[in-house]
This record gives structure tokens, C-alpha cells and sequence, in this order.
């Protein structure tokens, strides 16, 4: 304020002189008129140079705020235009990615399904010779044979059932490796299939000199709840592995309760597994002996099959054991007690007999066929051929049957279609033959597809004959009341 006062002040003093200067000593009216308007323009003109001063400074200090706010903005914009930038790049990144995860998803789903695929082809193709093998091997033993004869026969047949063992061993394992199976709970006798396993198990240890023996504690429960035939695979198993390796002594069975678990246990006098063994033993493959000289076949799948078995059902599963000193093998399911009564077990009964039923069989393998039609004739039921499904077709449509035998790979038409063209002209026309799915598919869920299809019940191959004669003489008796009603 006091420099503003100072400036103005001078610009009227130099205003006023300036006047003067120029006008002489003369200092008449006009002349004082005259130095009067000089003093008041300089007065004015002073003010007016002091009143400049203000904006010019104030125009300097808001230019640069205004450079340093500019600025200031400038490097705002940039840094949004960077993180703009990086946003940008991990959204293609994140984008990228999510592609390659789907790329990767679609191509395990895709080797998944041709892994399972080609499963079920290999299971096709092996069981159908397998079927004819066994079958036929079947149909001789029912023969009048010599004491060496049945013997090579019976020889065959186990190899047979060995190498079925080995591919229904690679299948589970497939099916429990891809989580392809379920469990099936229902309530069963765990005293019964200890004592099933014994005697199923008992020739083999008697053949190597071993005492085979069972020990159920009173507190076991009559009954549980659980999948029956997963017990019973895992306890076969184990059961099965104690007898390979045990060359002299016992194998034992046990069963006990726990808290709210079943303890079983299978104990050996046999050679025994190192600690450092113990650990991998229960990986898929693992032999504890891998090398040319071992005296013990397998395939090194068992115990990784019946260790996933168990924790699918809730259980653990484990070994102590020490060389030299044998081993046992524990394991542990849930044991909730079912209050339905026992099964009473009924005596073994003659196969039913299959007179005047008259049967079509649709299958494409002659070796099936022949088989087929020897153990048909042998109970006396009346059997036509048809080795496509066109032709098996073409056959319900002139001919009354029965039971339709329906394989489900054959040429032409398979056996899927052929059962949908066949139930289309059963609305039209009336009625309903029953057709068995007679299929060497045997993987988890194929029953489900072929029944859903149109078939009214599923063997699959290699079948025991008793139950394909059983399912028969059902299937048969079903159709006859149907027709007499």
C-alpha cells in the first residue's frame, strides 16, 4: 500500500512539472488555468501508472500457478494414462489367459473322453473273445471227459478268469482314477463276506500250505450300511496279496469295531516289507520287487485301487510291517448299523429249464453265436440268429419271440438303434418283447445308458451261464404271463 501511495504521488509531482516547465514565469489567469490542467492530468496520469503495477504482478503470480497447476495436471494425466495402460495390459493379460485355461479345459475333456473311450473299446474287444473263451471252455467241461482232460480244461479256465481278473483290475482303476464310479450302499453281513473271501480264497492257500482263518469280534454289528461289493474287493485283495507272499505260516482275517468305524485287518507270516517301502506301497504300479527275477506276478494296481476305494467310502487305510516278520494290513469304513433282518441264505437250486422259449440272439461274433446257441439248446429253448441289427429288425417283425439276446456293437445297425426302431414299431403295433443287453460294455454308467435305451435288463461279457440261464427263465416267465393275462 505505502509503495502504491509513492508511485502515484510521484506521477503527479512529474505531471505538474512537466506543465510548468513549458509555460514560463508568466502567471496570469490563463496561464494558472493552464498549470492547474497539467497538475490534475498528471495527478490522473499517476494514478493511473501506480494503479498498472497491481495486475501486472498479479498476473505474474497467476501465470505461474497457472504453469505449475498445468504441470501438475500434465503428470496426473499421464500417470492415468500409464495406470490406463497397465489396465489395459493386464486385461488382455487376464483375457489371454482365460482363453488358454478354456484351450486347456476343452483339450483334458477332450483326451478324457477319448481316454474313456478307448477304455471302453479295449474292455469291448477283450471280453468278447474272453466271453467265447470261457464259454466254450464251459460248455466242454459239461462233457463226459477224462481225469486229464478236465484237468487241462480247468487249467484253462483259470488262466482265462487270471487274465479277466487283470483286465477288470485295469478298468477299476481307470474308473477310480477318473472318478467314474459310485458308491452302491445298501446293508450287508460284513461276518459274510469275511467268511465269502475265506472261502473263496481257502483252495489257493491250501495249494501253498497256509492256514487261512477269521477272527469277528462279538461287537460288530450284524449288518452295516455300505457298498458290499467294494468291501469285498478291497478285502480280497489284501486277502489275495497275504497268500502271493506268504510261503509258510497263516494269513488271518479280523474284524472289530472302533468308535463309529469297522476295523479290518489282514495279517501274514509272509516275508514282509521294508520301511522305506511302506510309504510308496499304496501308489499306482509300485512293485515292491520290479525286477526280472521277482517270484510275484501283478500289476501293481491293487492297493492303490483299494486305497482310493476306502477313502471314497469314508475310510483309511494302512501297513505295519517289519522283513522277516510278515505284515497287516488295516483298514476302516463307517459301520452304521442297518436294521434290516439278515438275508437267510437259500441252498443252491437247479437251473431253471428254457423249454419252448423261443429266443433271438443279435450278434455279430460267430464264436458268440456258437456258444450261444450250444448252451440255449443244451436247456432246451428254441434260438434264430441274427448278426446285425437290421436283420434282428427285420426278425421281430415276421417272427414272435420270447427274449431278444441284443449285442450292442455289431454292423449295420447296432444294438442301441435297433432296440429304438423296435420299441417305435411296438407303439404302432402293441406288445413288447424283452430284450437283454448282452454286451461286452462294461463300464460305469453303461448299464444306466442301455436300460434308459429300451433294453429291459443288462449282462455284460464274460457271463456265468447260470445267470444268463436265470435271467432267461425271468424274462421268459414275465413274457408268458404277460400273454396269458
Amino acid at each position: 500500500m505505502r509503495t502504491r501511495n509513492l508511485v502515484r504521488r510521484a506521477g503527479c509531482v512529474l505531471a505538474a512539472v512537466s506543465c510548468l516547465s513549458g509555460q514560463g514565469e508568466s502567471f496570469g489567469y490563463h496561464r494558472q488555468r493552464e498549470a492547474v490542467d497539467c497538475w490534475l492530468y498528471g495527478l490522473i496520469a499517476g494514478g493511473v501508472a501506480g494503479l498498472g503495477m497491481i495486475p501486472w504482478r498479479r498476473m505474474r503470480r497467476l501465470a505461474r500457478q497457472k504453469r505449475e497447476l498445468q504441470q501438475a495436471v500434465d503428470e496426473q494425466t499421464q500417470d492415468l494414462q500409464r495406470e490406463k495402460l497397465l489396465a489395459n495390459q493386464e486385461k488382455a493379460l487376464v483375457e489371454t489367459q482365460k482363453q488358454e485355461i478354456e484351450r486347456l479345459l476343452r483339450r483334458a475333456e477332450e483326451a478324457s473322453r477319448l481316454k474313456s473311450q478307448f477304455l471302453a473299446n479295449v474292455s469291448h474287444e477283450l471280453r468278447t473273445p474272453m466271453n467265447g473263451v470261457l464259454g466254450t471252455i464251459e460248455l466242454v467241461l459239461k462233457g463226459d471227459l477224462s481225469a486229464e482232460q478236465r484237468e487241462y480244461l480247468e487249467l484253462m479256465r483259470e488262466s482265462a478268469e487270471s487274465l479277466l481278473g487283470l483286465l477288470n483290475e485295469l478298468l477299476d482303476f481307470a474308473r477310480v482314477e477318473s472318478g467314474r464310479f459310485s458308491l452302491q450302499l445298501a446293508p450287508f453281513s460284513p461276518r459274510e463276506e469275511i467268511q465269502f473271501v475265506v472261502q473263496s480264497l481257502g483252495t489257493k492257500a491250501l495249494e501253498k500250505g497256509l492256514y487261512l482263518e477269521s477272527h469277528v469280534m462279538d461287537e460288530v454289528p450284524r449288518r452295516i450300511l455300505g457298498d458290499r461289493q467294494r468291501f469285498r474287493q478291497i478285502l480280497l485283495n489284501l486277502a489275495g496279496n497275504a497268500i502271493k507272499f506268504t510261503d509258510r505260516g497263516t494269513v488271518s482275517i479280523g474284524a472289530e469295531m472302533g468308535e463309529s468305524e469297522l476295523r479290518v485287518s489282514v495279517s501274514d507270516t509272509g516275508v514282509g516289507i521294508a520301511s522305506e517301502q511302506t510309504a510308496s506301497i499304496f501308489e499306482a504300479f509300485y512293485q515292491v520287487d520290479g525286477s526280472h527275477t521277482r517270484r510275484h506276478g501283478g500289476t501293481g494296481l491293487g492297493l492303490a485301487i483299494s486305497k482310493r476305494l476306502v477313502e471314497t467310502m469314508g475310510g483309511a487305510i494302512g501297513v505295519q510291517s517289519r522283513p522277516g516278520s510278515g505284515s497287516r494290513f488295516w483298514f476302516t469304513v463307517p459301520a452304521q448299523p442297518a436294521s434290516e433282518p439278515p438275508m437267510i441264505g437259500q441252498p443252491p437250486q437247479e437251473l431253471p429249464g428254457l423249454h419252448g422259449l423261443r429266443v433271438l440272439v443279435a450278434e455279430d461274433n460267430i464264436v458268440n453265436r456258437k456258444v450261444l446257441g450250444a448252451l440255449l439248446k443244451r436247456h432246451g429253448a428254441e434260438a434264430a440268429f441274427a448278426e446285425n441289427g437290421r436283420e434282428a429288425i427285420d426278425l421281430v417283425a415276421k417272427q414272435q419271440f420270447d427274449v431278444v439276446l441284443m449285442d450292442v456293437q455289431m454292423p449295420e445297425i447296432d444294438g442301441l438303434e435297433a432296440v429304438r426302431l423296435i420299441r417305435e414299431r411296438e407303439r404302432v403295433s402293441g406288445g413288447h418283447v424283452p430284450v437283454i443287453a448282452l454286451t461286452a460294455y462294461a463300464m460305469a454308467g453303461d448299464r444306466e445308458k442301455f436300460l434308459a435305451a429300451g433294453m429291459d435288463a443288462y449282462l455284460s461279457k464274460p457271463y456265468r451261464a447260470e445267470d444268463l440261464i436265470q435271467l432267461l427263465a425271468e424274462r421268459g416267465e414275465a413274457k408268458r404271463g404277460t400273454a396269458s393275462a
